[in-house]
């Protein structure tokens, strides 16, 4: 099978404008601002601009040996000042600045301790416009310093936000508002995230609180308790996204959107396969991101194409006619392998999902295609970028078998 290949992606190797490929030209790429990744030891570390992200997953707090390439569209972090909470509004605490290690390995993390008043012990944001109807996205990491950590809002109208998360055992103990996740880090730390619509255009800040033990929000404190934060976030979208970090006291920092286009192969007009292996950043919310091979328009391409209502479609562009090989829902949350086998004629087509040998849609008519020359995780125009975890994509410049298909998306 593999003696068929003539481009392979496994992302290894990046430098400035560059992600390396195995076999095959390299992918172009471009993003104007600098950005975090998480490292090979588990820490989150700057990549310059234009640098390409080797993203490394953690599974319960373990670092995963090998990279995907991580492709985000742009976001603004909304809150002032992203690590430094003494400059947030201090309502009953005090503050520890920089007093441990934080998840990028350097000691910038803030303890927050409860005075002995009895009332609420939180620190709160700036203030933070927001959109009726819109989705955001909260998070930030919490270490375990003898209390739980409370998400709430001053404008539960303009921002419902109201979740807890024990940052001892690593678990959400609820949510009444949105959708709350936590994700393990190494060294005790954990990710707290919560996505939810506002209900109401104005004003809110976000704020983090704790709990005693009666799970009560206002109670007397106790000096040798609290939490411990770093790194706060809030943006504009329905998932989370890699850490922005702001510092200036201003709600600027911008991440730009990122591309990867215009690697060349020795690709085969009238027989191969493309095959991808890829993980959403979470469901579909952003329509019509591409993964394509193409004679770098849009008249003669293979296109796979992940639309907002949660399906897939697979598509060939001729020049004179576009055609939907197959189009269904599919996971992208998950990791998903698909491989398209195209040829000259409708049955040369076959469609394998992750092991599964996938009907054709049935008005599907194979289009004639011509100078296949390029690979591109977007549109053939360089527009409608693919986002989310690129593991695998490679090209084969004729037929596999079925067993070969099965086993490749496997």
């Amino acid at each position: 099978m593999y003696d068929k290949l003539v481009y392979a992606l496994v992302p290894s190797g990046v430098k400035s404008g560059k992600v390396y490929s195995v076999v095959g030209g390299d992918l172009t790429f471009t993003r104007a601002t600098t950005a975090t990744r998480i490292n090979k030891d588990g820490f989150i570390e700057f990549v310059n601009s234009g640098v390409p992200r080797l993203n490394y997953p953690l599974v319960n707090g373990v670092v995963r040996s090998t990279p995907h390439l991580l492709l985000e569209p742009q976001r603004t972090n909304l809150v002032n000042y992203s690590e430094d909470f003494s400059s947030w509004t201090p309502d009953d605490v005090t503050f520890d600045s920089d007093a441990i290690i934080a998840p990028d390995g350097n000691q910038t993390a803030d303890l927050i301790y409860e005075n002995t008043v009895s009332s609420e012990h939180r620190v709160l944001s700036n203030s933070i416009s927001f959109t009726s109807g819109s989705k955001y996205t909260i998070s930030v990491f919490g270490k375990f310093n003898g209390r739980v950590l409370a998400f709430h809002s001053t404008n539960q109208t303009n921002l419902p936000l109201n979740a807890t998360f024990d940052l001892e055992i690593g678990n959400v103990v609820s949510s009444a508002s949105g959708d709350a996740t936590i994700i393990k880090y190494p060294n005790g730390w954990y990710h707290c995230i919560v996505t939810t619509t506002s209900g109401g255009t104005g004003n809110a800040q976000v704020t983090f609180r704790t709990r005693d033990d009666d799970n009560n929000t206002s109670f007397v404190g106790d000096i040798s308790k609290g939490m411990a934060l770093w790194g706060a976030q809030v943006e504009l979208g329905a998932y989370p996204t890699s850490y922005i970090p702001s510092f200036d006291g201003s709600p600027t920092s911008t991440r730009n959107a990122e591309l990867a286009t215009s690697a060349t192969a020795e690709l085969n007009d009238k027989a191969g396969v493309l095959y991808v292996e890829v993980e959403g950043l979470n469901d579909l919310s952003e329509a019509h991101r591409y993964i394509t091979i193409s004679d770098n328009t849009a008249s003669n391409a293979i296109a796979i194409r992940f639309e907002s209502d949660g399906t897939l479609d697979l598509v060939n562009y001729g020049p004179s006619l576009t055609s939907t090989i197959y189009t269904g829902e599919i996971n992208f949350a998950e990791k998903t392998k698909i491989a398209v086998q195209y040829g000259t004629a409708t049955s040369d087509y076959k469609v394998y999902i992750n092991g599964f040998d996938t009907p054709l849609s049935g008005s599907f008519s194979a289009q004639i295609m011509t100078g296949l020359d390029t690979v591109e995780l977007t549109y053939p125009t360089n527009t409608l970028p693919f986002t989310g975890k690129v593991n695998q994509v490679l090209v084969f410049n004729d037929f596999l078998t079925d067993d070969e298909l099965e086993t490749l998306t496997t």
